[in-house]
């Protein structure tokens, strides 16, 4: 035998219609009919009945029947908690969403079931793109901040049809910088997350071509996380595109690698599969002439610099300061400072 009840409700959230008019009663919004059969032998349906009497009433959480109430994502009932309010303030906004992506890189959001919205037991971009896509969907339906609630997040889908490689597209040992590329051949992109190895970032920036994607981007150590505020996206690079650069603060190997693609995901809000590419070699800067090193310390720096300024203007019998040995010191010396600094001074 098998059993069904089948309830319906009409005008749950209890409001107004057009004409901002108010029902006087809602204990009759609701209706439900029981049904049941059996199957024969061949599986066709028989004895089939209805029954609306003897239909046990569906009940909220509070045991109310028909009630509206609801167990929020921490189990209290009736419940306020909304999954994703991570600053919990009772709001769901960009507030919310920032706090994820500070929280790729400093884990100060734990996985519970109320903060791991695609539960795969972990904080990842992936959770920030899924808040940002839901307050931006009830913005568009005119919700206000304080209107704004859960939304029925999916679990984590890999979308095996997209792909997505980010690598290392130039490194500049000179000026201090690394430049990273995403190829994303299949679908545009929501949002990229990746560590880094061979480098430590100082800060990072994203380049020209990517100026049309409004940036939330948090990093530090080896760690990049990056998502675009809706509506807007990574757009499709069909060959390596460099997108980000990341200024090294301390260079720790002889190459720049993308250790691992933490998550890049799709604008269905699901991830795609990642993969790494090639390293590049940090190529040695070579060491300037000691002219510029005035201290003497074998290091080109700004100390150097202040020797230069110290004595700018001089006309005769000027110092060491006189780089390029014209009898005066001026612009021309700080110009061919400029060339040296940052360099290892060769003794």
């Amino acid at each position: 035998m098998i059993f069904v009840k089948m309830p319906s409700s009409t005008n749950w959230d209890q409001s107004p219609d057009n004409a901002g008019h108010y029902e006087q009663r809602y204990d009759n919004n609701v209706a439900q009919v029981c049904i049941h059969f059996d199957r024969d032998s061949v599986g066709n349906i028989i004895n089939f009945t209805k029954d609306i009497s003897m239909c046990m009433p569906v009940v909220d959480c509070l045991e109310i029947p028909f009630g509206d109430n609801h167990p929020d994502c921490e189990g209290n009932c009736p419940g306020i908690t909304k999954r994703g309010d991570v600053e919990a303030d009772g709001y769901l906004d960009e507030a919310d969403v920032h706090h994820y992506v500070e929280s790729t890189i400093d884990s100060s959001i734990e996985a519970t079931f109320c903060a791991d919205l695609n539960n795969d037991g972990t904080i990842t971009v992936t959770d920030a793109v899924m808040l940002e896509a839901c307050i931006h969907g009830q913005e568009e339906q005119g919700f206000t901040p304080a209107e704004i609630g859960d939304c029925p997040y999916d679990n984590e889908i890999i979308n095996l049809q997209h792909s997505t490689t980010i690598g290392i597209s130039a490194t500049n040992s000179a000026e201090g910088y690394v430049d990273i590329y995403v190829l994303n051949p299949d679908r545009e992109l929501k949002g990229i997350e990746f560590t880094v190895s061979g480098f430590t970032i100082s800060h990072v920036e994203p380049l020209e071509i990517i100026a049309d994607w409004d940036l939330d981007m948090a990093f530090g150590g080896n760690h990049i996380s990056a998502i675009g505020h809706d509506p807007t996206y990574l757009p499709k690079f069909t060959s390596p595109t460099a997108i980000l650069r990341a200024y090294v603060s301390d260079i720790t190997a002889d190459e720049a690698c993308v250790e691992q693609v933490i998550d890049a995901v799709n604008l269905d809000n699901h991830n795609t599969l990642v993969f790494t590419g090639e390293c590049v070699a940090f190529i040695p800067v070579e060491p300037q002439p000691c002219t510029c090193d005035l201290d003497g310390d074998l290091n080109i720096t700004v100390n150097d610099l202040l020797i230069i300024m110290g004595s700018y203007g001089c006309l005769e019998d000027c110092p060491a300061a006189d780089l390029n040995q014209d009898g005066i010191i001026g612009v021309e010396d700080v110009q061919e400072f400029m060339t040296c600094y940052g360099a290892p001074c060769a003794p």
